[in-house]
């Protein structure tokens, strides 16, 4: 079945044929689910047998580490979805699950991995680098001007 608006094919989506059936795709669900993130947990869409068991399971352990933040660090990860594809999505799920990777810059860093879409770091180049520490020195700040703003005004 497919959604039309002004011409131009929006959705689509399986068409259920027997009554009672409900068809939940989580993609249709995710940008919602970023708005309301503690939703996750009950929302039925994520114990449809669609979803892998390893994401279900890497769900319950964000929750249980970070609470509401778990969440939505995890919807925030579902959503990477739409560019990479479910089968990628998995692969790290089960890659993080190994490494006890449970945060979103951790996840989609072994996204970027998994895609080889890392960007190499850059080196210093050997004149930048310090030759010795002891011969830096940092400026003392003055404090002076930082009474001045916190007054709102300027100070002799």
């Amino acid at each position: 079945m497919s959604i039309v608006a002004q011409n131009e094919v929006i959705a689509t989506h399986v068409r259920c044929d027997s009554r009672e059936q409900m068809i939940l795709v989580l993609d249709h669900y995710l940008d919602i689910l970023l708005k309301k993130p503690r939703a996750v947990r009950d929302a039925r869409v994520m114990h449809g047998t669609d979803i892998p068991e390893v994401v279900r399971l890497f769900h319950r352990e964000m929750r249980q580490r970070h609470g509401a933040d778990g969440d939505r660090a995890f919807v925030r990860f579902m959503l990477l979805h739409r560019e990479v594809g479910m089968d990628a999505i998995v692969s790290v799920l089960h890659i993080a699950s190994e490494q006890q990777v449970y945060h979103f810059e951790g996840l989609h860093e072994l996204v970027l991995k998994q895609t080889g879409q890392v960007q190499p770091m850059s080196s210093l180049s050997a004149e930048k680098l310090p030759v010795d520490l002891s011969q830096y020195r940092v400026q003392k700040a003055d404090t002076s001007r930082y009474s001045a703003l916190t007054s709102g005004g300027e100070r002799g």
